[in-house]
């Protein structure tokens, strides 16, 4: 499967002395919720997006497209009831014919209230941004109201969503996708203490000078209106400040805690143009997002036991990656014939991450329980080596595509 990633490429067009305070990079007239991901919802943060939608009574519109698996009916019902409002209409579609139709945005001319789901960010991307949806968007933060978002939707608020691989603290990123642009010259990443994100923000501004990111942890969320942004939540938000007071170039703020997005960019040393900063997007082919090498296929190999005089255990493993779930790596499936029955096992909790990928096997023990075995191995082109882990210690096993 070959996925279309959108890469950012600024062009600065001509660099001045312009005054931070002269412009405003949150919605004027609007509010922006910004949700770092944590589910349940935290109640204070749904509160305060149901309070300035207009209370209980508001008008709101869950849009559901970032959502996927076979139970997202269930998930819809579940996420209405954390938003806890009476009027909820849900939007989901990933046809961009739909999301430019008169009748699929009728219910956003009526909003007072939107709120973007976790899951896929590039089913919003490719689905909403630059459509009528996204003009009806602006309206209606341009009629005083709200819009929010919660990990997926958290990174389509900004000027562009730059999604890191998970857990990974440098190098490349899963994908770079055109945002809704609410936060001009911003890029927020969810999820930032959780999935240890921390340096991710001070490294893509490194190589974007006209970006500032922001990130927000889980169970956190930022309410911006015009420049002005209030922490809320139980977790973290982390504002890059060009030194931080302990040396790593950030701030971290707790609930309560108010800045100006202007001093914010002036501290952290954005640059800024005479003109809004230009954005030049274009596709190119990459492999599969989420996952850097691709592993789908038969792999045979073995498993070196502890002993090194018993004989080595014959290992075959069918592998297929699902790009899908982004938040926590690709998924991995497939199965594995080899220790302790050479009986092919079903694969769970597969994932891989970059070149690193880690699966589990359960199996019955001598004594009529489960066992389970983890995987952990590193792909370079068509060999794997890595471990796996027994009731016995770990054995190391190696495997070659055919």
């Amino acid at each position: 499967m070959i996925k279309k990633i959108v890469v950012l490429t600024i062009l600065v067009l001509t660099l001045s002395t312009l005054s931070y305070a002269q412009k405003s990079f949150g919605p004027e007239k609007g509010w922006l919720v910004i949700d770092g991901g944590k589910e349940p919802l935290v109640a204070a943060i749904t509160n305060r997006f149901v309070t300035l939608a207009g209370g209980p009574e508001a008008n709101i519109v869950l849009v559901t497209t970032a959502m996927h698996g076979s139970d997202k009916e269930e998930q819809v019902e579940i996420y209405k009831k954390w938003i806890g409002a009476k009027n909820i209409t849900v939007l989901d579609t990933r046809d961009r014919a739909v999301a430019n139709s008169e009748a699929f945005v009728e219910p956003l001319r009526k909003a007072t209230g939107v709120w973007f789901t976790g899951g896929t960010p590039g089913y919003i991307s490719d689905t909403y941004v630059d459509t009528l949806t996204q003009r009806e968007l602006n309206a209606l933060l341009a009629r005083g109201r709200v819009i929010g978002g919660s990990s997926a939707g958290a990174f389509l608020l900004g000027a562009v969503a730059a999604v890191p691989f998970k857990r990974a603290r440098s190098g490349a990123f899963a994908e770079v996708l055109k945002a809704f642009g609410f936060l001009p010259n911003i890029f927020i990443l969810p999820h930032v203490l959780q999935m240890n994100w921390e340096n991710r923000m001070t490294e893509y501004m490194s190589t974007h000078p006209g970006l500032l990111g922001i990130g927000v942890d889980a169970g956190a969320a930022l309410v911006v209106h015009g420049n002005e942004c209030e922490v809320i939540g139980d977790s973290k938000v982390l504002v890059p400040n060009g030194s931080g007071a302990d040396g790593k170039g950030y701030e971290v703020l707790s609930a309560g805690a108010r800045f100006d997005l202007a001093q914010a960019m002036k501290a952290a040393k954005v640059r800024q143009t005479a003109e809004q900063m230009a954005f030049q997007y274009f596709e190119q082919p990459s492999a599969v997002v989420g996952t850097a090498v691709d592993l789908t296929g038969t792999w045979t190999g073995k498993v070196t036991d502890i002993d090194p005089k018993h004989t080595a255990h014959v290992l075959t493993i069918n592998l297929k990656a699902d790009p899908s779930d982004w938040r926590m790596g690709s998924k991995v499936t497939g199965t594995v014939t080899g220790p302790p029955h050479g009986v092919e096992q079903p694969i769970t909790n597969g994932r891989i991450e970059g070149h690193e990928v880690s699966w589990e096997v359960s199996a019955q023990g001598p004594d009529g329980g489960t066992v389970t075995f983890t995987y952990k191995g590193k792909i370079s082109g068509n060999q794997m080596t890595g471990t796996m882990s027994s009731p016995s210690g770990n054995l190391s096993f190696t495997a070659a595509r055919k």
